[in-house]
């Protein structure tokens, strides 16, 4: 898991255990933006595909996962971020 600024580290076990409940792999994990009980941006990377995942901690669900690369990506992988959101 690596940070977009070293003062999120402070929030890595809390980063750790949002990747884990939404199936996210923590080595291909890019956390953006995390506020504890409020919100997080994790950009994951499947099979060379980046996604920026945008996830609501309060409602417990994922608002939005947007593919940031211009490929093609199989709707398989993409779905996996669908089943979380409502």
């Amino acid at each position: 898991m690596k940070f977009s600024d070293p003062r999120l580290f402070l929030y890595r076990d809390d980063a750790m255990r949002v990747a884990r409940h939404y199936h996210l792999n923590p080595e291909q994990l890019v956390v953006e933006t995390f506020v504890p009980r409020n919100n997080a941006i994790f950009v994951e990377t499947v099979d060379g595909n980046a996604f920026r995942i945008h996830i609501n901690l309060q409602e417990n669900r994922i608002i939005s996962a947007k593919q940031l690369n211009g490929n093609s990506v199989d709707k398989a992988i993409f779905q996996k971020y669908l089943d979380y959101m409502k």
